[in-house]
């Protein structure tokens, strides 16, 4: 049965109409959403949402235009070619063929894909893929594959992720909380993977409750987010957040860490995956600076694959203060300054190094050369704003001195 974009634009209606203010950060606060609710009943809006815009921020399109395309349906470039052949290629060697294979899909939405080694394949579910593949993991090491996991994902895109658990966990529960807008794109996500799986939306929210969704047969919730207070204490197992937290302004970050606190079981788990540091969303947010209490213990911790600029932490949630934390296990991430170079510990020599060279944009050590070339960070430093006057500047000259014909 097809998915009814009535009742899919009157849950929207009715979450917008309930939000909270301050839940859209500038990163988030895209033009499409001032015109969302007119074009929801548009078919053909939904079947290209991955590629004219309608989904903003959730993969490559920008700039929605009904009817129009933003970016190509398939990348032809030989750039893009030999990326996603390595890609394809060193995910399945990490992962393992059979796991990547199951997982892949490329079709709901029209994403931009490229063809490699006969199959079309898109950057963004690659990395999804892998994201699932670290959430597997994880859950073999603590040993909950064989039951019946409740996971929470805040911000979840169009959706792929949940799609991805639900294939390798039949026996989980999947809470979204996002944005309304998001939870309206990954209900015709879902819908589109696997019209099976039942669906918890924001009207059987508000005439059932929570428990309904967690004592009923549904499989995934999409929830605005004003529903996460009604999410009962140690109630999740495992709480996720993938590239989406150091794009929210720094209260929001606070409430959010403040709920994973609160909801996440003893025993349970944290997947944290986002920039070591950004200022996109109008906060300077840094991940060493995420305000973690101390009752979280590391599983694993590394930089994202394919993303230098992303660190991810898989950590454990504890019934007691863990001795050190969670500066033990946050002190030591880029970005450095020369304050952690004479607090001494592990790797200054390599501290140092990423002071002076740099270790690549989003990581909060751009190096002294882009520094200098007021190619840093921080939009608003000194070099920079020299930069952007005497830019003024010369295209003033420019025009003054431009002979009229």
């Amino acid at each position: 049965m097809a998915l009814d974009l009535s009742a899919l634009r009157d849950n929207y209606v009715a979450a917008v109409s309930e939000r909270r203010d301050g839940n859209y950060s500038d990163i988030w606060d895209k033009s499409v959403y001032s015109r969302f609710a007119e074009f929801m009943l548009d078919p053909a809006v939904w079947e290209d949402f991955q590629g004219n815009g309608f989904a903003e921020g959730m993969g490559y399109s920008r700039n929605f235009k009904a009817g129009e395309r933003t970016v190509p349906l398939e990348f032809t470039d030989p750039g893009s070619r030999a990326r996603a052949e390595k890609w394809f290629r060193d995910l399945r060697a990490k992962c393992g063929t059979d796991f990547v294979d199951r997982l892949l899909e490329s079709r709901i939405g029209r994403p931009p894909t490229v063809e490699t080694g006969g199959v079309s394949v898109s950057f963004h579910d690659l990395r999804l893929v892998y994201n699932a593949w670290v959430l597997d993991k994880a859950c073999g090491i603590l040993d909950w594959r064989d039951r019946s996991t409740v996971f929470m994902e805040i911000g979840a895109g169009y959706g792929g992720l949940p799609c991805k658990i639900k294939t390798l966990f039949p026996r989980s529960k999947y809470i979204v909380i996002d944005l309304p807008e998001a939870n309206a794109i990954q209900a015709y996500y879902i819908e589109n993977f696997d019209p099976s799986l039942k669906v918890f939306r924001y009207l059987d929210f508000k005439e059932i409750g929570f428990d309904g969704f967690l004592d009923g047969d549904f499989d995934i919730a999409l929830l605005p987010t004003q529903c996460i207070d009604m999410i009962g204490d140690r109630t999740v197992d495992f709480a996720i957040n993938i590239r989406s937290l150091t794009e929210m302004t720094a209260p929001i970050v606070d409430e959010y860490f403040r709920q994973i606190h609160r909801v996440v079981r003893e025993s349970g788990a944290f997947y944290n995956a986002n920039r070591f540091d950004n200022r996109g969303s109008g906060d300077h947010l840094q991940f060493k600076t995420f305000p973690y209490d101390s009752r979280w213990t590391p599983l694993f911790s590394s930089t994202a694959w394919t993303q230098y600029q992303i660190h991810e932490l898989v950590t454990v949630r504890t019934a007691f203060d863990v001795d050190g934390a969670p500066v033990s296990f946050l002190a030591d991430l880029p970005p450095y300054g020369w304050g952690d170079v004479r607090r001494g510990g592990r790797d200054v020599g390599r501290k140092i190094m990423a002071i002076v060279f740099g270790l690549g944009q989003g990581t909060g050590n751009p190096g002294w050369g882009r520094t200098l070339l007021g190619q840093g960070e921080n939009p608003d430093g000194t070099i920079a704003r020299a930069r952007r006057s005497l830019g003024r500047v010369k295209r003033g000259l420019s025009g003054k001195f431009q002979r009229k014909d």
